[in-house]
Order: structure tokens, then C-alpha cells, then sequence
């Protein structure tokens, strides 16, 4: 598939949010590819450094690598390259826009059908807390009324 038009696509689709990042690059002077995710529901620290980081890394060693060795540029990437727990293969267009919507990112690459979903949804952290106890008894509570409506003793 064409790269350029599966990026148009993504953004038309999207309504050209400002949150949607597309970086794009050519890996080892054959491979042009396009990383989409969102921002703010991505963790931006995982795609800077262990996808960005691991794709700049391949992008260097051009001279030591041999793609011919390998069925597909997208498997190879996948079993051997990018370092994250969730990577999954998109067979189908419509897939991509819930899995952006749900933080992940996708990995386009100039001239296949397939992509790659990663997994590197934004994780919130919440300090934990004590709940709050109130002095209301049992009797007390089912007996309270809310909007002039008792509660259900059940």
C-alpha cells in the first residue's frame, strides 16, 4: 500500500487532530515507514525510547544488514527489533482507528497491506488512598433519603 495515502487517510479520518503525531523515516535506504499515535493517550516516553530508539538503531547498521535474509520487513521488525510486551499484526484498515483511539501506535510501511499495532498505551498512576469511613450507622444510612426518595432497605 502507498504510504503517503494511508496517511492521508489516518488524518481525514481523524479530522486532522492536532494530537495525532506521524513521524516518518526510512529504514536501511529500502524500507519507508510512518509511526501514527496519539498524544496524550500514548506514552510518549515509550515511542521516544524504545521504538524511535530501537528504528534509529536499524536505520544505522544499513551496512551489517542483509533484508533479503528475511520473508517480510515487518515480521523482522516485529520478532527482532522493536523491544515492547504488545505488538500485533493489522490485517484490516478499520481496526487501525480503534487501536489508535485505545493508545497505541501503528507502524505503516510503504508498499504492504499489513501494519503493526504496538502497545504503548499512556498508564495512569494514582497514589492510593484511604477511604473515607463516616460515623453513620447501618439503621441510619437505609433510613436517609436522597432527592426526598428513601433508599431500599435491601
Amino acid at each position: 500500500m502507498d504510504l503517503e495515502k494511508n496517511i492521508q487517510t489516518v488524518q481525514n479520518a481523524l479530522g486532522s487532530s492536532p494530537d495525532l503525531i506521524v513521524r516518518t523515516m526510512v529504514l536501511i535506504n529500502e524500507w519507508p515507514i510512518a509511526l501514527i499515535y496519539m498524544n496524550g493517550l500514548t506514552d510518549v516516553d515509550m515511542i521516544q525510547s524504545e521504538i524511535l530508539g530501537s528504528l534509529i538503531d536499524l536505520k544505522k547498521m544499513k551496512s551489517e544488514f542483509d533484508p533479503s535474509h528475511h520473508d517480510s520487513p515487518l515480521t523482522y521488525l516485529k520478532e527482532n527489533i522493536l523491544a515492547v510486551g504488545d505488538i500485533g499484526s493489522i490485517q484490516r484498515f478499520s481496526s487501525i482507528f480503534m487501536d489508535l483511539l485505545s493508545g497505541d501506535a501503528i507502524l505503516f510501511m510503504h508498499g504492504y497491506t499489513d501494519a503493526l499495532r504496538i502497545g504503548v498505551t499512556e498508564q495512569t498512576h494514582r497514589a492510593c488512598q484511604t477511604a473515607e469511613r463516616s460515623d453513620i450507622t447501618k439503621s441510619e444510612y437505609r433510613s436517609q433519603s436522597i432527592c426526598g426518595k428513601h433508599l431500599p432497605l435491601s
